[in-house]
């Protein structure tokens, strides 16, 4: 079991499952890049402490066209809708869709090393086994019917 404590703490978690993260100071935030074959980018996940939970949010950097907010936020409620630990979700002031899950540390101290690294890994495994169907509708990939309006095909 890590003790909890601070963000330190969380970066020596993710050390004990040999993974390097950095802490950015400013923001008290633990930020690292994975890579997702599924995903034509790299995917960013930070990790941070806020009153008693531990949360983690992994983040597709690309930014999704206006155009696209509806079609997308379709894409990822039908994705959520199968998905048991944590969700997508979008920022709507940045535009980028994001994975979430968090630890509810509810006085406790310690999180065990299984439950920190099925939290790590969740938006993994979401992204990979979703993240490419996001993709096709972030990169335009839809028809467009005689009046111009939007018919998504998911293929």
């Amino acid at each position: 079991m890590g003790k909890i404590a601070d963000i330190r703490d969380v970066q020596s978690m993710y050390r004990s499952l040999d993974i390097e993260p950095l802490i950015d100071e400013n923001t008290g935030r633990v930020a690292l890049h994975l890579g997702v074959k599924e995903v034509d980018t790299t995917l960013i996940q930070t990790a941070y402490l806020t009153n008693d939970n531990l949360h983690f949010m992994t983040v597709m950097p690309e930014k999704v066209p206006e155009e696209l907010m509806s079609s997308i936020k379709q894409k990822i409620a039908e994705s959520n809708h199968e998905i048991l630990l944590g969700c997508f979700d979008i920022s709507e002031e940045k535009r980028q869709i994001m994975f979430r899950s968090t630890i509810m540390l509810s006085g406790k101290d310690r999180v065990s090393m299984a439950t920190f690294h099925t939290h790590v890994m969740a938006g993994v495994n979401a992204f990979s086994r979703y993240g490419g169907s996001i993709q096709k509708v972030l990169h335009e990939e839809y028809a467009f019917d005689k009046k111009g309006s939007k018919d998504m095909m998911f293929r």
